[in-house]
């Protein structure tokens, strides 16, 4: 038996942080590079470049701060770019009781999923192979899934392929036992990465999934008001089906909302650590309720892991820089960082 209190037990950070698309959930990695950590992420929503502009581009301020603590961008970020090409084929389904083949856009294979998985068993950029499984990664690599709401699609791609109809129409019974059995390996991936053989810090980002589980059981919301009932639709992880998503959170200690409000000029983008909009959160340490996006998960990390953040990191990357070139009320955000995209 092991005593809670025995300081030598440490425990990887693995949130989720979910978010609408244009909120931050990329970007904020930025801040994660200028605190010295390294990143190796695998990419499905092409965000990486996204992260390349914050970090090397002039108008920024991480550029001149990893450059004036001597940060290598080029080694501290390693990505697996994970995409799926698509075709026009032929597909055949049933239409009262007799087949009718059909010309649609589908994937061209189902790989992507076994791509995904490949990468986290042996790293395409480690030269050690004994150090290319995620098991073995130290603790100054930070594992990304950016996003899991591609990587949903993905595994459904890949259990259509593995029952012989990739492409085909996503309705009827056929496509009910692919999402079973897509989310039935998208939980294993999930439990693979919260399994305690993986002890590097994990992110995984999300876009927000609304679902209704008023009933005790998810359901979409437009299934609720077709029914003339009220619905309460609560925000989640994005998954494969409805089923999987309020299930996520159960396997990971802390679960981060980003948000954007405002436009223009006077937009801000903040992670929550609380639940914000009729959307889920949870956290596993004495975390600040909200932060500003643009140093919050370095912040968030520091706070978890007991370390300070060196002593110009809020004033240059954040908090403390001049408000002149700013946007009113926005803590002295310059406005070409406003205006980067960060999604």
């Amino acid at each position: 038996m092991t005593s809670i209190l025995d300081p030598s037990i440490e425990f990887p950070f693995k949130p989720i942080v979910i978010g609408e698309s244009g909120s931050g959930k990329t970007g904020m990695l930025a801040a994660l590079v200028c605190a010295g950590y390294r990143l190796r992420i695998i990419d499905t929503d092409k965000g990486i470049t996204i992260l390349r502009s914050l970090l090397t581009h002039s108008k920024y301020p991480y550029a001149a701060y990893c450059k004036d603590h001597g940060i290598d961008v080029g080694k501290a970020v390693q990505f697996a770019h994970i995409d799926t090409p698509m075709k026009l084929g032929t597909t055949t389904h049933k239409v009262n009781g007799r087949d009718k083949t059909e010309t649609i856009l589908s994937p061209r294979n189902g790989n992507a999923w076994g791509n995904i998985v490949k990468a986290m068993e042996k790293w395409p950029d480690e030269e050690d192979s004994g150090k290319a499984h995620i098991e073995n990664w130290d603790e100054n690599w930070v594992f990304v899934l950016d996003t899991l709401t591609t990587t949903a699609f993905y595994s459904f791609y890949f259990l259509q392929e593995l029952n012989g109809h990739l492409g085909s129409r996503e309705d009827g019974n056929e496509y009910r036992r692919d999402i079973g059995g897509a989310q039935t390996q998208l939980r294993r991936l999930l439990e693979f990465i919260g399994n305690s053989s993986v002890r590097c810090d994990c992110i995984i980002n999300s876009h927000v999934r609304r679902i209704d589980i008023t009933r005790g059981f998810s359901e979409n919301p437009a299934a609720r008001a077709e029914a003339q009932a009220t619905p309460d639709p609560k925000g989640f992880p994005s998954a494969i089906g409805n089923a999987l998503s309020p299930q996520i959170g159960i396997r990971f200690n802390d679960l981060f909302v980003v948000e954007q409000t405002g436009s223009g000029n006077n937009v801000r983008r903040e992670i929550s650590t609380i639940p914000v909009s009729n959307t889920s959160a949870k956290t596993s340490a004495a975390f600040e309720s909200r932060y500003d996006v643009r140093t919050g998960m370095a912040e968030i990390f520091a706070t978890y892991k007991g370390k300070e953040l060196p002593d110009d990191f809020l004033k240059r990357l954040g908090k403390g820089q001049a408000t002149t070139g700013g946007a009113p009320n926005s803590g002295g955000r310059p406005s070409a960082l406003a205006d980067a995209g960060v999604c």
